[in-house]
Formats: structure tokens, C-alpha cells, sequence
């Protein structure tokens, strides 16, 4: 018989992905393992004809923002 330790579960807030997180959430709970979500976002530079920014004030904004989409 199969033993899951670990399930890892890349998400981008898309339905598909949302309902693949849940399905993710159940086979870790039948097995009792844990469970690892990863979302990744891209590193963003401004151009020069943009507004200044720093990458530590979009990456908070950007951590703020992911916490809005929990079910």
C-alpha cells in the first residue's frame, strides 16, 4: 500500500487550482501527512517611465493580497 509523507500543491488562485488545494487538503488528511502550498510570483523591475517602487513594499502588498483569497 501507497504511504504519503508530504503532498505539495502549487497554487495560483485560479478555480482549477482551488479545487486541486482541496483535493490536495483530503488525500493529506487520509493519509496524515502534511501538506506544502506554493505560489510564486514573478520578480517585477520598473522601467524608467515608471513610478518608483521598492520590491520589499510590492512583495508585502503582494502577501497581503494572497491571505484575501483563504476559503
Amino acid at each position: 500500500m501507497i504511504r504519503f509523507k508530504r503532498v505539495f500543491c502549487p497554487v495560483d488562485f485560479f478555480p482549477a487550482s482551488s479545487k486541486a488545494f482541496d483535493y490536495a487538503l483530503t488525500l493529506a488528511s487520509n493519509y496524515d501527512a502534511t501538506i506544502h502550498a506554493l505560489h510564486v510570483v514573478e520578480p517585477v523591475a520598473s522601467t524608467p517611465y515608471e513610478a518608483p517602487f521598492t520590491n520589499t513594499d510590492l512583495i508585502s502588498k503582494l502577501e497581503k493580497e494572497s491571505g484575501k483569497h483563504e476559503p
